[in-house]
């Protein structure tokens, strides 16, 4: 895995400002309200705060990627891992890491193609984990190739 990349290929992939990421939440909270959104009402009503969370998450992985260098597959299960295991919230921890990767993916030119109930079932499967016993980066691995094998790229 952890495929080294040059400086230039670390620059190219984008991350979450706070401005995208609370434009995100206001997305998915208002099609969470109106058309029922990806797996119904879910988000914290305290945006700052999720906000707040999921940017602390994901520099996390962004330090990672500019010391260690890694794909955008690789980001988004790191990503997804940190939120999951990292009990970000009180309540929603697997929702919001499925919201930011597929935001995340967006913002660097990737979709994800499997269904939601897949997608749900695997991040079910990772909070299940151990936390005690659990090699993360072999998870964070196994992760990585659900996510390959589930997205396509926009160009």
């Amino acid at each position: 895995m952890g495929v080294s990349l040059n400086d230039s290929q670390k620059s190219s992939m984008n991350f979450f400002t706070k401005g995208d990421l609370l434009l995100l939440y206001e997305e998915e909270y208002n099609t969470q309200y109106v058309t029922g959104g990806l797996f119904g009402a879910f988000l914290p009503t305290e945006k700052e705060q999720w906000a707040e969370q999921m940017f602390s998450a994901q520099q996390t992985v962004q330090t990672r990627v500019s010391m260690v260098g890694g794909t955008v597959h690789e980001a988004a299960a790191r990503l997804m891992f940190c939120i999951i295991k990292g009990h970000k919230l009180a309540d929603g921890n697997k929702r919001s890491s499925i919201l930011c990767m597929i935001g995340f993916y967006r913002l660097n030119n990737y979709k994800f193609k499997s269904n939601k109930d897949d997608l749900y079932n695997k991040t079910k499967e990772v909070a299940a984990l151990d936390s005690q016993t659990i090699d993360d980066e072999k998870e964070i691995v196994n992760l990585t190739k659900f996510l390959e094998d589930n997205t396509e790229s926009f160009e």
